[in-house]
């Protein structure tokens, strides 16, 4: 990814990881990325959160709040437009959440964005000016398989590492842009942010939302977090049949496109990778999500490593529906 689009693709996520003191002075300060609107972290720690740091007319508001919060009152949660200091004013959707680290609480500091999520697959057509809409009103043009063996033919005119970064850097573009959508969806109908909802309720409206776009649907797997990994178990992908060979993995873009997902919920610049397509016998694809120097090392491990056994078992270990089924 080249330093345009990782700034780029930093605008759309969390400020970044801000904790507080219980007197409300910012312990840890950790902005993403190069989004111009954070500031940096020699500018804000041992500052007072509400009265030196972020200016908003709700400030003193909020600050009460969070007095009540670390009293053991409910979680409190506001939308403002901030100006953090020196930097451009945005508006947010501001909450608390408790650490578990003693006496520290972690602030969630989101954007809020405008752009709607179309709540069903309805498509309309307007036979006069020849276009398709969506349920929100947004234009459509459909890609059917010509489009998709044209772009097929392209990517076998390149590399196949070459083809795989494409694929991943297109796939998380999209992802993190499709995750700013159902975030608009989740803050109307929560008033919420996807990151202060539980992280199974977040990751059931991003798998639900997948439908809408015809991309399938998918559960996570955060039992190798400690690892440094998460697992993510794709059903239906529509890109073996589009663009895949047989037998081939040919979802570098789906892998990509949940690095975006993922990278915008943690607030983290993550990647991914296909361990096993659904053009297999698996029936199902299989992407690790993680930094890009974690999964170097998972990818490439020493065979007598913890990684070579960390491996084995991401390919082994069945999915969900697997599971149940």
């Amino acid at each position: 990814m080249t330093e345009k689009h990782a700034r780029e693709s930093s605008k759309r996520l969390p400020f970044g990881y801000i904790s507080l003191e219980t007197d409300g002075t910012i312990k840890r300060f950790s902005p993403f990325g190069s989004d111009d609107s954070s500031p940096e972290a020699s500018e804000v720690l041992g500052k007072h959160f509400f009265r030196e740091v972020f200016r908003f007319p709700e400030a003193e508001k909020l600050e009460q709040k969070f007095n009540e919060f670390m009293a053991g009152g409910d979680v409190p949660f506001l939308s403002a437009n901030v100006n953090l200091k020196g930097h451009r004013v945005r508006r947010v959707h501001v909450g608390f959440v408790r650490s578990p680290l003693e006496g520290e609480v972690i602030v969630t500091v989101n954007p809020i964005g405008h752009e709607d999520l179309p709540l069903s697959a309805q498509i309309r057509p307007d036979p006069v000016h020849g276009t398709l809409s969506d349920a929100a009103n947004h234009k459509v043009v459909i890609a059917n398989d010509d489009f998709w063996r044209s772009f097929a033919s392209i990517l076998q005119a390149t590399s196949q590492e070459r083809s795989e970064k494409i694929l991943h850097w297109l796939g998380r573009e999209w992802g993190m842009a499709h995750a700013v959508r159902v975030e608009s969806f989740v803050q109307r109908e929560n008033s919420h942010t996807l990151g202060e909802l539980q992280i199974q309720i977040a990751l059931e409206y991003l798998s639900g939302s997948l439908a809408v776009i015809g991309l399938g649907n998918f559960e996570v797997d955060l039992g190798f977090r400690q690892q440094g990994v998460v697992v993510i178990n794709h059903h239906s992908s529509p890109f073996p049949s589009l663009i895949g060979g047989e037998e081939q993995p040919c979802c570098s873009l789906l892998a990509g496109f949940h690095a975006g997902l993922v990278s915008y919920l943690s607030g983290r610049d993550l990647c991914g990778f296909e361990l096993f397509c659904s053009s297999g016998p698996h029936g199902h694809c299989r992407m690790v999500i993680g930094t890009e120097a974690r999964l170097r090392a998972l990818r490439n491990p020493d065979t007598r490593s913890t990684d070579a056994r960390l491996l084995e078992d991401l390919r082994d270990k069945k999915s969900g529906k697997d599971a149940s089924g």
